[in-house]
């Protein structure tokens, strides 16, 4: 048998896409996204679920997952068959997705800085007030 984990953690490192954003896409915790890449035994429904996650068919490194059904939100997958109608995206639309997650945390982290700074201009400002009120 093929070194799945391998494989796993090399098609993972390769995509656009961080191992928060995978985690995020499958509703999961990053910690548990690492547990399934990196368990010893063979689970195909979870490499499935992490190839769907990332647009990888794995079945082209592991032949045992060709043909493997599993079901995510409630619709039904084949491993290695496109769906009716499903287009992977292009590497230029998985950039500019990441690209526009990322300037999402931007702007979050931004309002995030601004509210600290105003934070911290008020506890100065209190800091100096009691300063005074005890000389």
């Amino acid at each position: 048998m093929v070194d799945h984990v391998a494989i796993i953690n090399k098609r993972i490192n390769e995509s656009p896409l961080t191992r928060e954003e995978i985690a995020e896409k499958l509703g999961m915790r990053r910690s548990t996204l690492y547990n399934w890449a990196n368990n010893p035994v063979f689970d195909k429904h979870n490499i499935a679920l992490i190839g769907w996650s990332i647009d990888y068919d794995f079945s082209t490194d592991i032949k045992e997952l060709k043909g493997f059904n599993f079901y995510f939100n409630n619709k039904k997958y084949v491993v290695g068959e496109q769906q009716a109608g499903y287009q992977p995206a292009t590497k230029t639309e998985q950039m500019e997705g990441r690209i526009e997650r990322l300037e999402k945390r931007q702007q979050q982290s931004d309002k995030l800085i601004k509210r600290l700074t105003e934070q911290n201009k008020i506890l100065n400002e209190t800091l100096l007030q009691l300063i005074k009120s005890i000389n």
